[in-house]
Formats: C-alpha cells, structure tokens, sequence
C-alpha cells in the first residue's frame, strides 16, 4: 500500500489537515475463493466543512483466472481508482480518493493504485 499525501495549511492557532487517499492493498496470494474488504476513508480535520472520504470497494477472487479488485474510494471531490479484472497493478485516485487494488492471475505480486493528494481549498474574505 502506497502513503497518501497529506497537505496541511496553517493561520494563526489553527491548523487545517487534508489527508489524501489510501493506496489500494495488494495480497500475495491467489486462487482461493476469497473477498477482501475495501479500506476505510480518511477524516480530515480543522476544516469549515471536514468530508470524510468512502471506503474503497470488495475485491473478489473466484479461482486463478476469475478475480475482480476492489475499486478506491471516493472523496467528496473526485471518484476513486476504478476496480480491475485479470491481471494489473491498480489504478491511482485523484483529489483525495483513494487507488484501486491490484489484481493478478500469476503468482508475481502487483501493487494497488497510489491515492490521491489531499486538497485545502482557501476562501479569502475581505
């Protein structure tokens, strides 16, 4: 799983965390009748309006040549890392959502989608 990007914005005692999505998990294993569940969505923090982020999707494996991954999941500003079949690493999310799983029907090890940066949008008044 890859380590979402995180921004932070900072004004006087107050700090406001946007946490980026999660990478999509990989599993060394396969051929087994499994489903894995998605990841959790982040919480960020400090913020007017704090969006928590969706849980990624089920991944499911059927057999060595029947699988599906878990799509990423969502932030309030962009859809996750869409959900593959056969044989692929995952795909990255955007704005803050999170990367897909990856997805194999060999034995070599693929990785999940990165997830995407978190985002602090700033309204100035004046």
């Amino acid at each position: 799983m890859v380590c979402p990007a995180n921004e932070y914005f900072t004004v006087g005692a107050t700090t406001v965390s946007a946490i980026g999505g999660n990478g999509g998990a990989g599993d060394a294993a396969y051929g087994a009748l499994t489903v894995h569940l998605g990841g959790p969505g982040n919480l960020p923090t400090g913020g007017d309006v704090n969006a928590k982020g969706s849980p990624g999707g089920y991944a499911v494996i059927l057999s060595t040549s029947a699988n599906a991954s878990g799509h990423g999941g969502a932030s309030y500003f962009a859809g996750g890392g869409r959900g593959l079949s056969g044989t692929s690493n995952g795909i990255a999310g955007t704005q803050g959502a999170g990367g897909s799983g990856a997805v194999t029907t060999i034995t070599t090890g693929y990785t999940g989608g990165v997830g995407g940066t978190g985002l602090i949008i700033v309204y100035e008044y004046s």
